[in-house]
């Protein structure tokens, strides 16, 4: 409070970077909504799902080739170390910068700030299988996942730049 003297903080949101499945960027997401367009299909991605009937809403134009070349291309680098997720929102706030017209070399970076909201954060079965099968007990027929266990048996399984 102190900072502000008491007083309503005043936020301006200067642009919108949209990753989804109707659309990448404000105007392409836009679009897709005002012609009801939906993004809602079978799941591709995954040989699995535990949604209903597989079907769910992809991302299918966010690639690894336009992550690189179009999305992400000033931190190309940084790509490797990124889960697919957080690929995305990366791109997400590099779409807002780039909506809102400004320029970050000019800009106090005090003041400026990403919201980012996801509903979900993947974990492919192929990156949480080896940690998690390291806590579990079987007794006969039934299986118990040991949390107990997850800081010395599962975690030093993880992959080490998992979130």
């Amino acid at each position: 409070m102190s900072e502000n003297n008491g007083k309503e903080r005043r936020v301006v949101i200067t642009g919108i970077g949209v990753v989804s499945p109707v659309g990448i960027g404000a105007d392409n997401f836009w679009k897709s909504l005002s012609t009801g367009q939906s993004g809602i299909g079978p799941i591709e991605s995954l040989s699995y799902s535990a949604s209903p009937q597989n079907v769910g809403g992809e991302v299918k134009d966010f690639t690894v080739k336009s992550a690189r070349k179009v999305y992400l291309k000033t931190q190309r680098k940084s790509i490797k170390v990124m889960c697919r997720e957080i690929q995305m929102g990366v791109a997400s706030a590099m779409l807002a910068v780039e909506h809102s017209g400004l320029n970050l070399d000019e800009i106090d970076h005090n003041r400026l700030g990403v919201d980012f909201c996801a509903n979900l954060m993947l974990s492919p079965h192929d990156v949480l299988g080896h940690a998690s099968t390291d806590c579990i007990e079987e007794d006969g027929d039934e299986i118990r996942f040991l949390s107990g266990e997850w800081g010395r048996s599962g975690l030093p399984n993880m992959e080490p730049l998992w979130l």
